[in-house]
C-alpha cells in the first residue's frame, strides 16, 4: 500500500506544503546586508584619495500577515501530514477489499467450471437419450442451452478473476500482469 499511488501523492503534497510552511517562517527572519564603496579623485583639496565607506544593517520584518500567513502555512502543512495517513490507510482498506474479492473470485470460477462440467455432461446425456430415442428434442435443447449458458459463466468468472488479481497488484502500486491466465 506505500507505493501506491494515492499514497505517492499524498506524500509528495505533504513534503511541498511542508516546504511552503518552512519557506513562509523564513520571510520572518531578519535580512542582513552591507554596503562597501571605494571613491578616487583627482581634484585637490578634496580630501585624500582613495576614500573608503563601509556600511552594514539589519532589517527585521515585524508583519502580523506574514506572521499569520506562516502559521496557516504549518496547519496546512499538518492537514497534508494527516492527508497521507488517510491515504496510506484508505490503500491498506483497499488492497484488503481486492485481496478477499481474489478469494472469492476463485471459489466462484472453481463453482463455474464445475456447474459448466456437469451441464455438459448433462447434455451429453439428454443427446445420447435422444439418440436412442428415450429423450424429446426439448430436453436436449434445454440441456445444451444449460450447457452455453454454464460455458458463459465459467469465462465470466474467469474473467473476475483475473481482474481481481490485477487490482490487487494495481491497488499495491505494483505493474498488473498480462496476460495471466485463472
Amino acid at each position: 500500500a506505500e507505493r501506491a499511488p494515492s499514497v505517492t501523492a499524498a506524500g509528495a503534497d505533504a513534503v511541498a506544503s511542508r516546504r511552503t510552511a518552512d519557506a513562509a517562517y523564513d520571510a520572518l527572519l531578519p535580512t542582513i546586508g552591507g554596503t562597501g564603496t571605494e571613491r578616487f579623485t583627482n581634484a585637490v583639496g578634496f580630501g585624500t584619495s582613495p576614500a573608503w565607506a563601509v556600511g552594514g544593517y539589519v532589517q527585521i520584518k515585524l508583519d502580523l500577515f506574514t506572521l499569520e500567513g506562516a502559521r496557516a502555512s504549518r496547519a496546512a502543512s499538518e492537514v497534508a501530514r494527516v492527508a497521507v495517513d488517510k491515504a496510506r490507510q484508505t490503500a491498506r482498506d483497499a488492497v484488503f477489499e481486492a485481496w478477499h474479492l481474489v478469494a472469492s473470485s476463485i471459489a466462484k470460477s472453481a463453482a463455474a467450471r464445475d456447474d459448466a462440467r456437469a451441464s455438459a455432461h448433462a447434455a451429453q446425456l439428454a443427446g445420447s437419450r435422444y439418440a436412442i430415442g428415450t429423450g424429446t428434442q426439448l430436453e436436449m435443447v434445454q440441456a445444451e442451452r444449460d450447457a452455453f449458458t454454464a460455458e458463459v459463466n465459467r469465462i465470466q468468472a474467469d474473467a473476475d478473476l483475473v481482474y481481481a488479481r490485477a487490482l490487487v497488484r494495481i491497488l499495491s502500486g505494483h505493474e498488473p500482469e498480462i496476460g495471466v491466465s485463472p
